[in-house]
């Protein structure tokens, strides 16, 4: 027998009346986020290096930011 293709495959959870839709994919979104945010105040000190530097900044923090807007 093939399964429903209208079958929620990832359930919502609901904390009061506030829903949270694909909850792992959220969690997931945030983590990546914490991630780029933590590199972003890594190369902070080592920003006067160089561009190189200035540009890979600009990139996770950038990557935070983004990820962390869809993950909410």
């Amino acid at each position: 027998m093939r399964p429903d293709p209208t079958e929620i495959l990832q359930p919502s959870i609901f904390i009061g009346n506030l829903e949270i839709g694909e909850p792992v994919t959220m969690i997931t979104d945030l983590m990546i986020a914490a991630c780029a945010f933590y590199a972003w105040r890594r190369l902070k000190a080592r920003a006067h290096e160089g561009k190189v530097f200035t540009f890979f900044r600009w990139f996770f923090l950038l990557t935070a930011i983004g990820t962390a807007m869809c993950g909410i």
